[in-house]
């Protein structure tokens, strides 16, 4: 509930932690008064507890291109970005990593790179 709250209100990304989680906004967006007016804040049966602190800006893509690793699906399939080294696999699918979604950042796209390569892939001309 409170991150669909902290969304209508200019929120645009959330990272679960240990204790709760992140949220992020952008500067300009950011209103101190409208986090205040919250009605969950309000509610003497939850506690909540925040920090609001500034990022320093950088450029997430290059950030999230040196931490992205070629992934090995199954025993024929190489999915990496252009500058990796070339590994020899049956289908070696380059991609740029402009967006989190390829990565195989998490279970979900992992898995739907095993369909892909599965129903897409596996018996086709790989040219």
């Amino acid at each position: 509930m409170l991150i669909a709250k902290l969304g209508e209100i200019g929120f645009e990304s959330f990272e679960d932690t240990d204790l709760g989680f992140h949220s992020y906004i952008q500067k300009s967006v950011f209103d101190l008064g409208l986090l205040n007016q919250l009605s969950l804040f309000k509610n003497k049966d939850i506690q909540v507890s925040w920090v609001v602190s500034e990022i320093q800006p950088q450029n997430w893509n290059e950030t999230w291109e040196k931490n992205f690793k070629p992934m090995k699906i199954g025993s024929d399939c190489i999915i990496r970005a252009h500058f990796h080294e070339k590994v020899e696999a049956k289908y070696d699918l380059i991609i740029t990593p402009e967006n989190e979604f390829w990565y195989g950042s998490s279970s979900n796209n992992f898995y739907d790179n095993v369909f892909f390569t599965r129903n897409r892939l596996y018996g086709k001309d790989s040219t």
